[in-house]
């Protein structure tokens, strides 16, 4: 019935040739290379309404059964009437009133017709199509191609220009192929010690065309000078190992160079895979390493000790140094010296023989114990040979001044609360004047200063000559009169430079009398008490 319908069509469609203009379409079925032993291949058939004025087309697919036929469903294509359909041969047709695939002819060779009908509407401008795909027979060997050949069985206007663009199956000896791009690269100079040269592409691609994943399992660098190179981020192939690269499919990675030393650089990446064929799997890689930026010396700034007692005082700085140049060659410090006044020397340094890295540092501890008054100074050098070798150095100063005086101390400090207590009681502080410095100190104050006549002190005249490390010490004591606040003042005047004047100030308070009470529980616990013993008495006296 199918047969006749198909039939009915073409007279129908031949009948308007004259009546039609010249137009054109596209059939195409793709082809497929499968390996020997592959079990199924897919092709796709497109329609291509290139003057968009097609509104109907029966196209026939012809192909030999003998390694292949197409895998179908039966399905009930008019009232009654079951048909082999090729599965997915119209999964992507839409947008049209009929459309039918069918198997019309299941002898050898065998047909498949496809059906594209929108009349009285031009097909829509877009390309339909589907797929077909196909057992292949078990037997099937390299070399066994089965054509798919079109052929028009009706079209409306029947004067359109279609072309037809067979396909085929075809058995072959089939592989991923691998291609890595460029052969080379070469990173010219770098400077040791200055970093990355900076990142270069190669390119990993599947050239193969038969359907088969190249799989890469990794990428190894090698070569004499393998360290000084290495993979980097930044490309689009993938990060983990094996990953896959479909037909026509590539990807890059990145490699960059560092030298590790002077001279020519070499070293070679090979990309290992399962690929059938290689037309390229490895890059030569070079480079040349050359003296980077000269290392730098800096010893951290100067410095000043300030004023130590001559024969008594010491103490030490530390002054580090650095090979600041970050990017740039190691420096040999060979020489760490002090020149200048006697009274400074090195006392610890880790400095001399070492080799200082980019960006280290080392250290160098002076120490200054004066021996006589005055100041002195003294200048710290730091010097050694880069890496291109020239000298570098630094020095940095050291400065500080022996004195002879007197250094005043006073505890507790110039400011001193006697407390607080009730009117009547006594309260009193001791004071202790230390002599800190390798001269006499001499103290001497005037009278205490006491508005309300409440302070005493002890002794009342205070002219002393206190020697380098010695105390003295006087007393002060408050007779409170009555509840409240009382305030004296001494003023002091010492021959210690920094400390010339000393003013004293002296407070002390007076307190109302506190009246203990008891709490709600002890009046609770006394009155308890009391009862039990009043119980106790009246059994005494009846008794």
């Amino acid at each position: 019935m199918l047969e006749r319908l198909f039939v009915s069509t073409v007279f129908a469609a031949s009948c308007l040739l004259m009546t039609s203009q010249a137009i054109g379409a596209t059939v195409t079925v793709s082809e497929a290379n499968i390996a020997e032993g592959t079990a199924e291949a897919t092709v796709e058939w497109s329609f291509e309404n290139s003057a968009e004025d097609v509104t109907e087309i029966f196209f026939d697919i012809t192909f030999s059964t003998d390694h292949i036929d197409p895998q179908v469903t039966e399905e009930e294509v008019f009232p009654g009437v079951f048909e082999d359909v090729p599965d997915g041969c119209l999964d992507n047709v839409s947008g049209i009133s009929n459309a039918a695939c069918i198997v019309i002819d299941d002898g050898n060779p065998s047909v498949i017709r496809v059906s594209l009908d929108n009349s009285p509407n031009n097909l829509p401008d877009f390309v339909p199509g589907g797929t077909i795909t196909f057992d292949v027979d078990g037997s099937a060997e390299v070399g066994d191609d089965t054509p798919l050949e079109l052929s028009i069985s009706s079209v409306f206007p029947g004067d359109a220009d279609v072309t037809l663009n067979d396909g085929a199956v075809n058995v072959v000896d089939i592989s991923a192929v691998l291609n890595v791009q460029p052969t080379s690269l070469d990173f010219q100079t770098q400077e040791v010690g200055e970093g990355p040269a900076g990142a270069q592409p190669f390119t990993i691609s599947n050239e193969g065309t038969d359907d088969i994943d190249l799989e890469v399992s990794d990428i190894i660098i090698g070569g004499t000078h393998a360290g000084d190179f290495s993979l980097v981020s930044g490309g689009n192939c993938p990060t983990t190992f094996p990953f896959s690269l479909a037909d026509g499919e590539d990807c890059q990675q990145y490699v960059d160079f560092e030298p590790g030393d002077l001279g020519n650089r070499e070293g070679t990446i090979t990309v290992q895979s399962d690929a059938g064929q290689t037309t390229n799997d490895s890059v030569a890689l070079s480079g040349e390493g050359t003296p980077g930026p000269a290392g730098d010396i800096t010893i951290s700034a100067d410095h000043d000790f300030g004023e130590l007692l001559t024969n008594e005082d010491s103490e030490q700085h530390t002054f580090t140094v650095s090979n600041n140049e970050s990017g740039g060659s190691a420096v040999a410090i060979d020489t760490v010296s002090l020149s200048g006044d006697g009274q400074f020397s090195i006392d610890t340094e880790d400095c001399d023989g070492t080799s200082l890295a980019p960006g280290d540092t080392c250290s160098v501890t002076v120490e200054f114990t004066p021996t006589s008054d005055g100041a002195v100074s003294a200048t710290l050098t730091v010097s050694g040979e880069d890496g291109n070798g020239d000298t570098r150095s630094d020095t940095a100063e050291a400065t500080g001044e022996g004195v002879t005086e007197a250094r005043f101390s006073t505890n507790p400090g110039p400011n001193v609360n006697l407390g607080m207590s009730q009117p009547g009681a006594v309260l009193s502080q001791n004071v202790t004047v230390s002599n800190n410095g390798n001269a006499d100190l001499d103290l001497s104050c005037g009278s205490l200063d006491d508005p309300d006549g409440v302070f005493d002190l002890s002794p009342a005249s205070i002219d002393e000559s206190i020697g380098g490390g010695e105390d003295f010490g006087f007393q002060i004591a408050c007779e409170l009169p009555d509840v409240a606040s009382y305030s004296a003042t001494l003023s002091c005047t010492t021959n210690d430079p920094n400390n010339e004047t000393v003013e004293y100030s002296f407070s002390c308070s007076g307190q109302p009398l506190v009246v203990p009470t008891m709490q709600k529980w002890g009046l609770i616990l006394f009155a308890l008490m009391m009862l039990i013993a009043g119980g106790i008495g009246i059994r005494f006296f009846r008794a």
